[in-house]
């Protein structure tokens, strides 16, 4: 496996990689392993499963948030209310317009 970061030696092989970190509870109840995940998710996985969080031992990067909609819907009153109230009370980093 080739490094591609400043992850000192040795550190764990990584098992897998999932699409989206709903699917790492039942890996992580049935394997021992750890996992990257948001915060929020983290700690609502931790509340519902017994799982424990800890702070990475490594700076994390931030990761980015989208609004995604139809284009058919850019001009649709109703959308276009929902994603300005998104963007209201989203932090500007965590939101791309």
């Amino acid at each position: 496996m080739t490094r591609t970061s400043a992850l000192p030696d040795p550190w764990p092989p990584v098992l897998t990689a999932i699409t989206h970190f709903a699917g790492v509870i039942i890996m992580l109840k049935s394997a021992a392993a750890i996992a990257t995940i948001p915060k929020h998710a983290a700690s609502a996985f931790a509340q519902s499963t017994g799982l424990t969080t800890s702070p990475p031992p490594i700076p994390m990067p931030a990761f980015l948030v989208s609004l995604v909609w139809h284009g058919d819907r850019s001009q649709d009153p109703t959308n276009a209310w929902l994603r300005d109230q998104i963007r209201t009370i989203a932090h500007p980093a965590d939101l791309a317009a």
